[in-house]
């Protein structure tokens, strides 16, 4: 980093990086300090320490706050920043859980000799699947309790040349490409999950619900908002306190892979009134989890038919019950 004198403060100047299509801050922000071989905070601490200290989420500072002083590090205009930010926490997963991905998006990046990025999309907690390529998002591996996600040092130049090792990224790749091309999945009643799924994750996108960047436009989208909260409470929510009990673990989807889609259980305690969007990080660490619990939602809102929403458990007439608690 070049440094310059100013007030006994030495201020860094940084590469001109521009955000990728739909990335996000935090993305572009770990990029940036990768290059320089130090970590997000220690680079956030030399643009700016007073405002690094009161930046909270990075993926929604305001651009006359942090966002501002990293923009004059670069050398850009905030406002090729600002309009990656998100405007709505609660959307979006804690930041320690966005290490969603899509191998093949990376893959296409370095193909094009580009550096891949992480989407701001891929953190919302109601989107499971690339809108793009139509397959399930990944667990990256290199990220921190902060957050902050490496990638090999090659790749930041968007140099596939030099083969590098990344724990899972080839297989992930390989089982992505199969979903895109439409090998996988191979059973029929799996194929039948998987499409109700993502069209549901897709019609949700489309309405609005879920959106980190605006609240619903509609009256319509904003009920069901509210609608897609109350369902996912009463799903996770343990009755008595015991999670074994809870509905989504009674009934637990049934797919062949459970690394795709498998409701596992875990520790967790949640409040009887008033549930926030919580209710999909804590219980739903996951993404296996967070779509078991999406695909019940999408059949309790009649978006999924019984040959799609198999369950494992027997819980007797549990949608209808589920619908006639909400009065839908």
């Amino acid at each position: 980093m070049e440094a310059r004198t100013r007030t006994g403060w030495l201020p860094c100047r940084l590469l001109p990086l521009l955000p990728g299509d739909g990335e996000s801050l935090s993305s572009l922000l770990d990029r940036q300090a990768q290059c320089w071989g130090t970590t997000r905070r220690q680079m956030m601490l030399q643009v700016s320490p007073m405002q690094c200290m009161s930046a909270g989420d990075v993926d929604l500072m305001e651009a006359d706050g942090f966002l501002g002083d990293y923009a004059a590090a670069c050398g850009l205009p905030v406002e090729a920043l600002a309009s990656h930010r998100a405007a709505r926490k609660d959307h979006l997963l804690p930041q320690h859980l966005r290490n969603a991905y899509c191998p093949i998006c990376f893959a296409e990046r370095l193909e094009q000799g580009q550096a891949p990025y992480f989407r701001l999309d891929w953190a919302r907690r109601l989107l499971t699947h690339c809108l793009i390529h139509g397959c399930p998002l990944f667990s990256w591996g290199g990220n921190n309790s902060e957050g902050r996600r490496r990638m090999p040092a090659s790749w930041l130049d968007g140099n596939p040349a030099r083969p590098v090792y990344v724990r899972n990224f080839r297989e992930h790749l390989a089982k992505a490409r199969d979903f895109a091309q439409g090998a996988l999945p191979k059973w029929r009643d799996n194929r039948a999950t998987w499409k109700a799924l993502i069209e549901f994750e897709a019609f949700l996108y489309r309405e609005g619900v879920g959106n980190p960047h605006a609240s619903p436009t509609t009256f319509q989208a904003g009920l069901l908002e509210r609608n897609v909260l109350r369902i996912a409470a009463m799903l996770v929510r343990p009755p008595g306190g015991k999670v074994t009990d809870a509905l989504v673990n009674q009934l637990n989807p049934r797919y062949s892979d459970r690394h795709v889609l498998r409701f596992t259980p875990i520790d967790y305690t949640m409040g009887k009134k008033d549930p926030t969007w919580s209710v999909l990080s804590g219980p739903c660490r996951s993404l296996p989890s967070r779509r078991s619990v999406i695909l019940l939602m999408a059949s309790v809102l009649g978006h999924a038919n019984d040959e799609a929403v198999r369950v494992l458990g027997d819980v007797p007439n549990w949608r209808d019950n589920i619908r006639r608690a909400m009065h839908l």
